[in-house]
């Protein structure tokens, strides 16, 4: 049986450290992809002219640890049009938007899906703390964390 490879969207922080820890040790091929979003352009991998950021430097050493490739991909440009311009126009008009929605809907579970799916990926994983739940007819719900205080369920509606 061919070994299911997942794409681990990895932060440089604790939570995705950690799902990409469980994920190696429930037998998971993985490949680490850390979002450069305030990287000029568009590209998967470090362009040759610009240092990776601390956060990629703290994924990528994760990565190295738990023995799987890493890359970066600069997603600016989509940052920038999906996210930062959005908040700033409603926020102009006296809205209070949450720029993490847009940026889960359209950059993580938008570009980095399709990235997933490119490379041949047949999950996406983040470090997102909430729960999943299958209906009998099949359906996935979102629901709310165990520990709601850790909850971050608000964050992944939109997907």
């Amino acid at each position: 049986m061919k070994q299911e490879h997942v794409l681990v969207a990895m932060s440089g922080g604790v939570d995705s450290a950690v799902c990409a820890h469980l994920l190696k040790q429930d037998g998971f091929a993985l490949t680490g992809i850390t979002m450069r979003l305030w990287a000029d352009g568009e590209q998967i991998g470090d362009a040759p002219d610009t240092a990776p950021d601390q956060n990629c430097l703290d994924a990528r050493a994760v990565a190295d640890q738990l023995g799987f490739a890493h890359r970066s991909v600069a997603l600016g440009e989509s940052f920038w049009r999906e996210v930062i311009s959005p908040f700033i126009c409603e926020y102009a008009v006296g809205n209070t938007p949450n720029p993490c929605v847009n940026c889960n809907r359209a950059l993580k579970f938008g570009k980095l899906l399709s990235l997933a799916d490119n490379m041949g990926c047949s999950h996406l994983a983040t470090g997102h703390y909430a729960k999943i739940e299958r209906t009998p007819s099949g359906e996935y719900l979102l629901k709310r964390a165990a520990d709601t205080a850790k909850d971050q369920s608000y964050f992944l509606w939109s997907i």
